[in-house]
């Protein structure tokens, strides 16, 4: 049982982050036209897999198994508050969300249903119970951004850069709205990181758009590692 959902949980793992630069990196190909026609034909089967397999799963999670899980609200006692440390109680605040998915003790769930759980968990983990669907607009955020790279491909090059990052500010400034309006994740560090983050990456792209013809300043650099390294601290 754990060696079948550890198989499934890095399976989705692994296509959900291979799937965003996967994609791009085919749109991008299939409007080259020194690229041979071999090397779209793999691109394209390529993004497709990866694709494929992430949507599967995505709607497999949210719609075709049998949703027993609820989520449960947790509260720590005086006498757990107390015996926690100054540490602890620091972790605990920034990054334990208030509750957690849980499945129905006792035999109302079979082992199967348990499995499909565990499978599942990957998807719905870091979510609280405002915002269950939240992985479906994270998706359309990925494949938008793709496609935002096609259509740069497709205009004059003299536009491409500003049409990119007006594109680009328009896909995260929805996705910003999301956040702050639906405020889907179970860490507080997130629900404040992510959407700090949004506006930053909105700001450089602003700036690189403005700037692009008459010189970048020379700290867009500093910001951009910040951002980078600011989203590798969220990954992990």
């Amino acid at each position: 049982v754990f060696a079948r959902c550890h198989v499934a949980m890095v399976l989705y793992v692994c296509t959900s982050i291979l799937m965003a630069p996967t994609l791009t990196m085919a749109l991008v190909v299939l409007t080259v036209g020194e690229i041979g026609a071999g090397e779209k034909v793999l691109a394209a089967i390529f993004a497709s897999i990866l694709t494929g397999v992430t949507v599967y799963y995505t709607v497999w999670a949210l719609l075709i198994r049998e949703r027993k899980e609820k989520y449960k609200k947790l509260f720590a006692t005086e006498k757990e508050l107390k015996e926690r440390g100054l540490h602890k109680r620091f972790l605990a605040y920034w990054f334990e969300g208030p509750g957690e998915w849980v499945m129905p003790s006792g035999d109302r769930c079979s082992e199967n249903e348990h499995l499909q759980f565990d499978v599942a968990v990957p998807q719905i983990e870091g979510y609280n119970d405002r915002a269950f669907w939240f992985s479906l607009p994270e998706f359309a955020v990925q494949v938008a951004l793709a496609v935002a790279a096609f259509i740069t491909q497709l205009v004059p090059a003299n536009k491409s850069c500003v049409t990119h990052a007006a594109l680009q500010t328009v896909i995260l400034g929805l996705y910003l709205v999301f956040c702050i309006f639906k405020m889907p994740f179970q860490e507080l560090f997130l629900r404040i990181s992510v959407p700090f983050v949004t506006v930053v990456q909105m700001v450089v792209l602003i700036i690189v758009a403005a700037t692009v013809h008459s010189g970048l300043p020379q700290w867009i650099d500093t910001l951009v590692i910040f951002v980078s390294s600011l989203q590798s601290f969220m990954v992990l």
